[in-house]
């Protein structure tokens, strides 16, 4: 809304924005991207601005994915989807740790989940968890169910192709999180793009599904 006391200059540019978010039609655009099912019912799945646009033109929500794999794997604490103009998605995956609480990102040792599902393979860190394949092999498991999950990933395109664990949590202090503790995920994929071509230098030519990113 405007505020006629900020003068003629803002309500116009109120009143502008206003219109430009209306269509013709007298739809507003919000931005989010949705599904109707067969009862008509609709169902969010993110924001247009979050979508991936593969090297093909393939629409991907990735917000569906991520949800999905860390509702099932409660040791991994975030997964980032990246795949813009490229063949195929790759997923960034950070562990819950000891401290880590989205305003600082904690520290290497492993906490509550993550703890436990690699205890029985003698992981207790992130260190190790990124050279441990067998600790990997656990969470391969995840992602394939996530990859089988017509719900998750409705196409080939919104599967998880190759995946690696990154060293450290998300945090405010350390930038990939806003205030309100949302993904700035152009700032992820900015800091991290050297793990990221690596990962998709080694997926496409060993076809590995895992990748350290140390």
């Amino acid at each position: 809304m405007a505020n006629p006391d900020m003068g003629e200059q803002h309500v116009n540019e109120i009143i502008a924005k206003n219109e430009g978010a209306i269509d013709k039609d007298g739809w507003l655009r919000s931005g989010d991207k949705g599904t109707k099912d067969e009862l008509g019912l609709i169902r969010i799945t993110g924001r247009y601005k979050e979508l991936i646009i593969g090297a093909g033109g393939e629409n991907v929500a990735p917000i569906p994915v991520e949800d999905k794999l860390t509702e099932i794997c409660p040791g991994i604490s975030s997964c980032t989807l990246v795949g813009n103009k490229q063949p195929f998605c790759i997923a960034l995956l950070t562990l819950k740790a000891v401290g880590a609480n989205n305003e600082v990102p904690g520290s290497d040792d492993l906490d509550l989940e993550a703890l436990a599902l690699g205890d029985s393979v003698g992981v207790k860190t992130i260190s190790d968890a990124i050279q441990s394949a067998a600790f990997q092999a656990k969470v391969q498991v995840f992602v394939d169910q996530v990859n089988n999950d017509k719900t998750a990933c409705p196409k080939p395109p919104s599967r998880i192709k190759c995946w690696t664990i990154l060293p450290t949590n998300y945090s405010i202090e350390t930038g990939e999180l806003t205030p309100t503790q949302k993904l700035k995920r152009s700032f992820v994929e900015d800091k991290y793009k050297d793990v990221i071509n690596k990962v998709y230098e080694e997926a496409k030519k060993t076809r590995a599904k895992y990748v350290a990113s140390q």
